[in-house]
């Protein structure tokens, strides 16, 4: 009987022991998978924060290179050169023959030119010299009425494009001018051109620079000889 107890007693301790060691293993299982759940969990909020992260640092890179591109392209802008508005650049080419009009009867727009004069009553007769550069495509003339205080007259024609027109004086404000003789001397964009003029007292002589690309002629100087004295410059 006691025997038999005995291993009663024994099988409901063993019972028990299994039940505990089964509930820790259970308890152990749960606490496993519920830890790797977190685990996972956080790994995922972990990677959602990098990837936001990533995203903020490229925005700021993007920003960065951007402000530095208008930085590079002001700067750039800055320091080029831009001509004033309304205005071209300055030509230069060679006048290959200078002379008188009728040196140039045997060009195929001579006739044009002669009409386009004729239009504003200037005969050859009229054209005290003329330059003609074939490079440049032009050739400019320099006019005389023998009317005293007209001034200067130069005249531009694109034997290209068979345009013509008068160059704009720029008389500093000198409302009696000279009528101009013939070319100077060319030096670059700027060819320098004199007339005289006398009047009851004093004797004058004007200088211009006629730049010939833009068809523009700007008094520089005026020497002036009154009543035997001497030669008085006043330049512009």
């Amino acid at each position: 009987f006691k025997s038999k107890k005995s291993s009663q007693f024994k099988n409901i301790v063993a019972a028990i022991v299994l039940t505990i060691v089964i509930g820790m293993f259970i308890s152990a299982s749960i606490v496993y998978f519920w830890q790797k759940a977190s685990l996972k969990s956080a790994e995922n909020s972990y990677k959602s924060e990098i990837f936001a992260l990533k995203n903020q640092i490229s925005d700021m890179k993007n920003k960065l290179n951007a402000k530095e591109k208008v930085k590079l392209t002001t700067k750039e802008e800055n320091t080029k050169i831009t001509p004033p508005a309304n205005t071209t650049p300055d030509v230069e080419f060679a006048f290959e023959k200078c002379g008188h009009i009728t040196n140039f009867i045997y060009e195929d727009w001579y006739s044009d030119l002669r009409s386009k004069l004729a239009e504003i009553n200037i005969k050859p007769t009229n054209i005290s010299s003329a330059c003609y550069s074939e490079k440049g495509g032009i050739i400019s003339a320099i006019a005389q009425t023998g009317v005293y205080c007209e001034g200067p007259r130069i005249y531009k024609y694109n034997t290209n494009t068979k345009t013509f027109g008068g160059a704009k004086v720029l008389n500093k404000g000198i409302t009696c001018l000279s009528e101009l003789d013939t070319f100077g001397r060319r030096n670059g964009h700027i060819i320098t051109v004199t007339g005289e003029r006398k009047d009851e007292h004093c004797n004058y002589k004007d200088y211009f620079d006629y730049n010939y690309g833009k068809n523009i002629l700007e008094l520089t100087a005026t020497q002036s000889k009154c009543n035997g004295k001497n030669w008085v410059t006043t330049n512009y």
